[in-house]
Formats: structure tokens, sequence, C-alpha cells
């Protein structure tokens, strides 16, 4: 793979059109811009591929902080594990699905290969032992602690922080392993002959069968599975198996960590079961939703042609497609997507909003008081913000964004062939091809990435940077540690080079 092919997968392409710096006024209702801050761009290099080398785009992985880069590449030497500027190899295989960065970058690692596909797993670019093979690598939430799946002739382990555990026949891939969200404990399943395990922090206990679909509770005190036998599925919670049923999904506990919910087949219906008590079914059940709260419960449920909302029990009416549902933050209001035959409309509060051709999903603003999606009508596309449509239409909108404080609304316009960044229902200008924007953690900037005429530049607020890139990375993000700095990684040419990009603001506007 050339280096001018790394553009298909890694950036962002814009439609290349010829267009002024500040496109940005020219519309019925655009309002001036008020001033925008100063600020200073800093550069550092992580990493350079060369145009002989291959880059794999598929293993670029980003640290949180948008500092630190991984992915694997291929020379005339072999594979190697890119972290940053170090380079570990050559091998013969670097492991699909890695390398890979821990939260808070505590850790880095990948798995390679090397010799009759010898497998072996590398921590912070130290190797641990060798094994048959290896899959299923991940980190715990906090990144501190890593597992993953082992070959061992005919066995199977688990290695869990470079300590193999008890040898089974099998470990069940579909069972984990699996981290608690505090990253203290650690499950799977796993089988001797017919006989099945539950594995909890090392220790192994005859489950009875199966064993899959592991969940922690959010404060990782408690744990649930599905247990196959015989044929049927239960749910077992704290060592006590549920009523068996033809198949077992969707295994949720509250956010609270109190209350346990997951689907099941019963005959030919769905339905779901709360603490062990059947809830109201249907031919299909959609995605079950308790509030952050965990004092509501959500979810879709399909009868015959007819969809409806089930809120705390009660039936909503009847449409012919359920999209997207959601609680806001505060746990008090909802919303849903619905398809009528008239026409999509939104949902919310159990409110009907006005129909419209199609609309897009929900967003609540931090502060659960707006709720802001994009409608089409006639094929233009604008936003509806607490019911009220903005006058603006468009060839196209993607989502909206609401600042962190629920103040600030922002979205990209598309028309034609140019996209304009819309803030506060104003155009801070008009580009070739833009990002999503990102608030900073007050709101009291928003940043993003635009191209025009083939050059990106970061714009804070509508203002420019001077700091010229290639591409940005796609699905790549702008991340504010602060009020006045955010950073990012960009992608230079030649080589291509990935570069971190780290900007200043004053507080002082210009």
């Amino acid at each position: 793979m050339s280096a001018s092919r790394v553009f298909v997968y890694v950036v962002m392409i814009g439609i290349a059109v010829a267009s002024s710096l500040f496109a940005a006024a020219a519309r019925a209702g655009d309002q001036p811009v008020p001033a925008a801050p100063a600020f200073t761009e800093s550069t550092a290099l992580l990493s350079r591929i060369a145009v002989e080398e291959t880059f794999y785009p598929v293993s670029l992985t980003v640290s949180d902080d948008q500092g630190h880069i991984a992915y694997a590449l291929k020379n005339s030497n072999g594979m190697f594990a890119v972290m940053d500027d170090r380079r570990h190899g050559p091998f013969e295989a670097v492991a699909k699905g890695t390398p890979l960065i821990g939260s808070g970058r505590r850790h880095w690692a990948y798995v390679a290969y090397q010799g009759a596909k010898k497998a072996q797993a590398f921590i912070d670019g130290r190797p641990e032992a060798i094994y048959d093979g290896i899959d299923a690598f991940a980190f715990s939430p906090d990144g501190a602690r890593w597992s993953y799946r082992v070959g061992m002739g005919e066995k199977q382990a688990v290695v869990v922080d470079g300590t193999a555990g008890p040898l089974f026949d099998v470990v069940v891939r579909n069972s984990g392993p699996l981290f608690s969200p505090n990253g203290r404990r650690l499950a799977y399943g796993a089988l001797n002959g017919p006989d099945g395990q539950l594995v909890v922090d090392g220790h192994a206990t005859g489950a009875g069968g199966t064993v899959s679909s592991i969940v922690f509770s959010p404060d990782s005190s408690h744990l649930a599975y599905a247990l196959q036998s015989d044929g049927r599925y239960r749910v077992v919670r704290g060592g006590q198996p549920g009523q068996p049923y033809n198949a077992v999904a969707q295994l949720t506990f509250s956010p609270d960590s109190k209350q346990l919910i997951y689907l099941a087949r019963k005959g030919e219906q769905w339905l779901p079961v709360l603490d062990g008590r059947e809830l109201m079914g249907g031919d299909t059940v959609g995605m079950l939703l308790f509030s952050p709260d965990s004092r509501r419960l959500l979810y879709a449920l399909n009868k015959g042609d007819d969809w409806h909302m089930i809120v705390n029990g009660s039936q909503g009416p009847a449409f012919v497609r359920l999209g997207v549902y959601l609680f806001s933050p505060d746990s008090l209001r909802f919303a849903y997507m619905a398809q009528s035959k008239e026409g999509g409309r939104m949902v919310v509060d159990s409110r009907m909003e006005a129909i419209y051709d199609s609309v897009g999903m929900p967003v609540f603003s931090a502060d659960s008081k707006q709720v802001a999606y994009r409608a089409n009508h006639s094929g233009k596309w604008f936003i509806v913000q607490n019911g009220k449509a903005h006058p603006g239409r468009h060839e196209g909108l993607r989502r909206p964004v609401f600042s962190p404080a629920g103040g600030r609304l922002a979205y990209v316009a598309i028309d034609g062939k140019q996209m304009a960044m819309v803030v506060d229902g104003q155009a801070l200008g008009r580009y070739d091809a833009v990002t999503f924007p990102f608030f900073s953690p007050q709101g009291t900037h928003v940043a993003y990435a635009g191209c025009l005429d083939n050059q990106w530049r970061i714009y804070i607020d509508g203002k420019p940077g001077h700091v010229l890139f290639d591409a940005f990375l796609k699905d790549g993000l702008i991340v504010f540690d602060s009020e006045n700095h955010c950073r990012t990684v960009v992608l230079k040419m030649p080589g291509p080079q990935f570069v971190r990009l780290d900007v200043s603001i004053s507080e002082d506007p210009v």
C-alpha cells in the first residue's frame, strides 16, 4: 500500500471546491459573529511512515488524551507494532485488533506471531510467555490490568496480568474474560468435557451448564450470567437461577446496581424479565433502557404490525416503526423517534411533536432542559429545538451537539459541495469539509477542523489556525483538557506523518 493510499482509509475527505477562507456570511438569518479569541498552536511529530512501507489503517488507535498513537505496519523486514516513534519487531505478524492503548494510557499492548505461529503478548514493549495462540485481549476499564485467552496444546486458559489461570478444554469465547467496571474482578465461563465452569477471580466452580453473557453491576459487586442446560436458558444472579426459557438476551443491571433485567423467549413471544418478574412482551422487543436514576424503564415493543413505546409498564400509541429512544440526564424526560403512515415525528415526554417526512435521533442538553433533532420536509433538512423549527433549510445536516452546560448548540449544515459550521444559529464559516464541533468544558469555546482547497486547519470559535495539515483522522477527536487548551492528532504529508497538535487559547478576544 503506497502512502498516497492511506487517505482512503484514515482521513476524512472533503469534496475539493474553491472557496475563500471566510465564506461565512451570505445567508438570511446569519448574524454577526462575536470576536474570536487569539490562540497559539504547537506541533509534535509522533510517528512517520516511509513511502515503501505498508500501513494498516484498521490497526490505528489513539490514546484518550489524543497525545499518543499506536498502529501496525509492514516493510521488507517484516511486521512491526508502533507506539509513537518507537517500533517493535520485526515479527511474522501482528494480531488483528492490536495494538491497543489502555484507558489513561497506563499501558499499551500488542500480540505478535513468530515461528510456527507461536503467539506472544507484549505489554509496554515487555514480552510475556509464548503460547500456541492468543485472542480476546482486553484492558480493564481503568487501563491498569489486562487479560487474554490462550491456547496451550489441547487446552485453553486465561492470562491475567501476565499470569495464566487454570487449564480447561474450552474457555467460552462469548462469556469473557470480562473485567468488572472497577477493574478489580474478572469472570469468564469454561468447559471441561460437558461440565460447565464459572471462573471468578481465578476460582472455578461448577455451573451445571454452559456459561455465557456475563455482566457485572455498575458498582462491581454483583454478577449475572446466562446458563444453558438441556436446551434451555436461565439467568443466574448471585448464584440463584431464574426460570427456564427458550433463549435469553440483553442482561442489564440498573445504574444503581439494584435491579437486573433481561429479554426472554417464551414460546413465540419475547418479554422483559425484571428481577424475576415477567413484563409486557410481544413479537419483538427493542433495547431495554433504564433511566440514569434507575427509577424508570423504557423499551420498544412490536405486536403484529404495530410498534409501541413502553414507559414503566404503560403502553404508548401505535406506530409503524420506532427509532432511537433515550432518557434525559436528569431522568425526568424521555424522547423517541416514531414513524407513522403520515411521516416521522419526535415524541418527547409522551407529547407528539410536528410530523415531518423524517426525523433524526434526539439529543438532550446536559441540564435536560433542551432537546434537539434533525428533521426533513420536502427534501430540505433543518434543526428542531424544543419543538420549534430553526429557519435555515439545508440539503443535509449532521447530528446537533449541545455544549456541556447545555446553553449552546452547534451542528454542520451541508449545501451543495460546501459544509457550514453553525453555532447558536450563526454560520462561523463554510468549508469543503468539516468535522463535528467540540465544545470546551464550560462551553466558552468550540473547536473543529475544516478544509479549504485541500488544506486543513483547526478553527477556534470560527477563527482559523496557522498550522496546515493534510487530513483529519477518521473518527478523530479534539479533546479539551481545560477551558483554554485542546489537543488532537492530525496527518501531514509527505510521509505520512502523524502529528500531535496542541492549541492554547487566550482569554482576551481579538
